[in-house]
């Protein structure tokens, strides 16, 4: 009897360590494929970065020439493209040239993304939230930036396209960048 005691909750810790491990925002930010990070294909390496097979792309509501207005609040679309997939997710981090971040990151006004920051470094991530990105063969991620006072904005973004198995098997990343001025 007390054995079955134990392994309850052993069980039920072991649930709760997935369940935390599957829907937890940490390891997401610090994977945008900036300078000295990786991208999502740390942990989703079945296939070749940017498989030809799908895309990511990524357009920035009223900007026009890759000219930005100080202090001015624009919306970034991240679409994630992949035929027979069902599970899409991001990160995204905007830099200057020195490696710092650049302007401001808020999470968009769907329930999809959230902002944070990688564990270890002062950066701050858009990422998409746990289950926010199920959709069919394509997702668009919308987010807000808020263009600092001047220098070259660069954009860093990582996608995943995963076939909802549970597992890190069968998915493709994909990874671009964007620089405004």
């Amino acid at each position: 009897m007390r054995n079955k005691y134990y392994f309850a909750i052993f069980m039920c810790f072991f649930a709760w360590i997935m369940f935390n491990g599957v829907t937890s925002s940490a390891g997401k930010s610090g994977k945008s494929g900036a300078p000295g990070e990786s991208t999502c294909i740390q942990c989703h390496s079945t296939n070749a970065l940017n498989d030809p097979s799908g895309s990511i792309s990524v357009t920035v509501d009223g900007i026009t020439n890759g000219q930005y207005t100080a202090g001015q609040t624009y919306q970034v679309n991240v679409t994630i493209n992949k035929s027979g997939q069902s599970l899409f997710g991001f990160s995204a981090v905007a830099l200057d040239d020195a490696g710092q971040n650049a302007g401001t990151l808020a999470a968009g006004s769907d329930s999809h993304t959230e902002a944070n920051a990688a564990s270890g470094t002062n950066r701050n991530y858009v990422t998409h939230n746990a289950n926010g990105g199920l959709s069919s063969n394509q997702k668009t991620f919308s987010f807000s930036w808020t263009a600092p006072t001047s220098g070259n904005v660069n954009f860093y973004f990582s996608g995943v396209a995963a076939n909802n198995n549970g597992g890190n098997s069968g998915d493709f990343v994909y990874s671009t960048n964007l620089t405004l001025a």
